[in-house]
């Protein structure tokens, strides 16, 4: 639910590297398109193996493409939205990407 505590987990990146995590509506996109959720970011510090722990705060990311009802048989079904949480990096000379991408429903009432 938006508002709410994600606590993250995450192991494979550099040792002792310090990382921006941000909430984007993609994995990969080209500039100027910006995905992300403005000010919906954490930085966290790997440690000596490469992992981290932290906690960041749902928040609905752009481009957002809600499900909405009312159905006739299920009354309203809600609203939610795929994004998707990583360290955005280069991945040419006009694409970022997020590495180690993790999807998260983002719902709200």
């Amino acid at each position: 639910m938006i508002d709410t505590t994600i606590k993250l987990r995450g192991k494979g990146f550099d040792p002792n590297t310090t990382l921006t995590l941000k909430e984007c509506s993609v994995k990969t996109w080209s500039l100027p398109l910006d995905p992300c959720a403005q000010r919906n970011e954490v930085t966290v510090t790997t440690n000596a193996r490469g992992r981290f722990h932290t906690a960041m705060t749902a928040a609905l990311c752009p481009a957002i493409t809600p499900v909405v009802g009312p159905t006739p048989s299920t009354g309203p079904v809600g609203t939610q939205e795929t994004c998707y949480i990583g360290a955005v990096h280069p991945s040419g000379i006009d694409t970022l990407e997020l590495v180690g991408a993790v999807p998260v429903q983002i719902s709200w009432p």
